[in-house]
């Protein structure tokens, strides 16, 4: 296994409804530093539980109807992917993308970040055209002299559509579709990420902090995350948002935050620094979960519950002690 497996799987207990995962990580450590792989094939496979994983919990009757319109949707939806691919896969332009993809996973393990970075962000450079010099000069600045030529050759040949549709392979490769009914959907979200987010932050600043991160490897995907957005947000047409937007609220009104432990999105970092401006706020830690309390956790949604029905009465929230993580640590030597 690589470090981007190891990495992918802690960023997964961000999203384990059963929380399950979290409770191998010590013991996965452990093993791992003596070359054995066992407990982590076995939490990566879910083979190492004993009942299938939890599904999210729906809130009311409308939000299992809307479960249902989505599942049948997604039926709908699979068919219709399966056909489309069946009818694109063998295209020069999509040959060609995963024969970029391939040779970037040739390159030595520091570089394919970067490689990846580069090849996805061939669609977003500024004052640029989107034919076929862009992209032979790319792949000349991603690869080294002696894996260029293979790539290079087929794009001399290929027709000028399916040059076009290799930059739309591109945008599509490190990010799955997007459930426009779901979700926010991509436009929205790069709207406020290049209006409030990107605005207010730095990019040496960001890669400095994850570089500074006690286990960097951890944050590679944030980096090229970090690196994406930045670009984007040089063409994305919006304004930045007001500098009063991104001062801390005050108020006195009660407000009950809550957040999850494992929560890699919007960390309990984040909550506290809400709080700081609220003089009747109160912030609880779930200690097992990742985003999204309520979706998690029956303690979450009854806490929350009760401060909506009396929200000035203080939070119970003695449901937490049997939530939390009981991990499992390799064997102490006898010695």
């Amino acid at each position: 296994m690589s470090v981007a497996d190891f990495a992918a799987l802690i960023e997964s207990v961000n999203l384990d409804l059963d929380a399950r995962k979290a409770a191998y990580i010590p013991l996965i450590v452990s093993e791992l530093e003596r070359g054995i792989t066992t407990t982590y094939t076995g939490v990566v496979s879910g083979k190492i539980f004993p009942t299938p994983p939890t599904k999210p919990i729906l809130i009311g009757r409308s939000q299992r109807l809307l479960a249902k319109a989505d599942e049948l949707r997604e039926q709908a939806r699979k068919l219709l992917t399966e056909t489309a691919n069946l009818a694109q896969t063998n295209r020069p332009s999509q040959k060609w993308v995963q024969q970029v993809l391939t040779t970037i996973e040739t390159l030595p393990e520091k570089k394919r970040p970067d490689a990846r970075a580069n090849l996805y962000g061939v669609g977003f450079q500024t004052q640029k055209p989107r034919d076929r010099s862009v992209l032979i000069t790319s792949i000349t600045e991603i690869f080294p002299e002696n894996k260029r030529q293979p790539l290079i050759q087929p794009l001399q040949t290929m027709s000028n559509t399916e040059i076009r549709h290799v930059y739309e392979s591109i945008g599509t490769i490190f990010r799955s579709p997007i459930k426009v009914d779901t979700i926010t959907t991509e436009g929205v979200f790069r709207s406020f990420d290049c209006q409030d987010l990107v605005p207010s932050n730095d990019l040496a600043q960001t890669r400095a902090t994850f570089e500074a991160l006690e286990m960097p490897d951890l944050g590679v995907t944030g980096a090229l995350g970090a690196r994406q957005a930045y670009a984007i947000c040089q063409i994305w047409s919006v304004k930045p948002a007001p500098k009063r937007d991104r001062e801390i609220v005050k108020s006195s009104i009660p407000t009950l935050i809550l957040q999850d432990r494992y929560d890699t999105q919007t960390p309990t970092t984040v909550g506290k620094q809400a709080l700081a401006g609220l003089t009747n706020g109160t912030l609880i830690e779930f200690p097992n979960f990742g985003h999204g309390a309520l979706v998690f956790s029956q303690c979450a949604r009854d806490v929350g519950a009760a401060f909506v029905m009396n929200p000035t009465s203080s939070p119970n929230a003695a449901c937490r002690e049997a939530l939390k993580t009981k991990f499992l640590l390799p064997p102490t030597s006898s010695n």
